[in-house]
């Protein structure tokens, strides 16, 4: 809500009981319409002329000039806020719609460069300490991609590639021995990728590439080797019902699911194939 002058809530108090539409009013005024009808519902609520008047805004509006001469000084807004018990947006606007009003120039600042020129300084040399933009952007409180842009723009050269985990896959290259060790099990990809100082997905990637690990083969062998002892249950008489109570299955349509898989990839027998070659 805009706070009016003395003149004009005066002149909205005379306005009020005419009875005379608010879109009419703010027109005639050159005021919004939203703030007509803010003081047409303090007038409603039973608030006279002398309440309205007494508004620490209104007499905020006579010290604008004293406002603004400090504000030319050089101090500073938050200072400006606490002194007159007002909002700090709305302090910009006012000094703003002063300046405006007078033609006055704004406060003279220095170039962000030349502002920010030591705080640069202190995110380049944190960054060569830890060779990390994220633990940078972390420690000054910006976001990792204003880190990286500060290093390209100041940085005169300096290379911003993260080592670790932040490097890519392409630029991964690994020997004959390690590839050995991985294929032997005497070393993990983990193992190696912490040796390179890659992460251990562009390790795993590498190595499927080359053909000597698959981690989906492990996994599924884990996976028959698990479903084996309960289909040969089931092969011997039980029930899915007792099966997915002992074994804690979801439902008798999963298991089903499963022992479909577990024939397709073993050869396993179907449970009346086998009761008709036992006959």
């Amino acid at each position: 809500m805009r706070h009016l002058t003395e003149e004009q809530i005066r002149k909205l108090y005379e306005f009020f009981p005419k009875r005379i539409k608010i879109k009419d009013i703010a027109r005639e005024m050159g005021i919004a319409i939203g703030t007509v009808a803010s003081y047409f519902k303090r007038l409603k609520q039973g608030s006279n002329l002398n309440e309205l008047l007494s508004r620490k805004t209104s007499v905020l509006l006579s010290k604008i000039p004293e406002v603004h001469n400090k504000y030319m000084e050089g101090v500073p807004i938050k200072d400006l806020v606490i002194e007159y018990k007002i909002k700090d947006n709305y302090l910009y606007s006012l000094l703003k719609r002063y300046r405006a009003e007078h033609g006055l120039p704004s406060r003279k600042r220095k170039p962000s460069s030349q502002r920010k020129i030591g705080r640069n300084r202190e995110i380049i040399e944190a960054f060569l300490a830890c060779r990390n933009q994220c633990i940078v952007a972390e420690q000054f409180g910006i976001s990792r991609e204003r880190v990286r842009q500060i290093l390209n723009r100041y940085g005169n050269g300096l290379n911003t590639k993260s080592p670790g985990k932040f490097r890519r896959h392409k630029r991964v290259q690994i020997s004959e021995a390690d590839l050995q060790a991985i294929s032997a099990g005497e070393k993990t990809c983990k193992e190696v990728a912490e040796e390179m100082g890659f992460c251990e997905n562009a390790i795993l990637k590498k190595a499927r590439i080359a053909g000597i690990y698959n981690g989906r083969k492990k996994q599924r062998e884990r996976w028959l080797k698990r479903i084996a002892p309960i289909y040969q249950e089931f092969l011997e008489g039980a029930t899915m019902k007792e099966l997915i109570v002992k074994y804690g299955f979801p439902s008798t349509g999963c298991l089903g699911l499963f022992f479909v898989r577990y024939r397709q990839r073993t050869g396993a027998p179907r449970k009346n194939q086998k009761r008709k070659e036992s006959a």
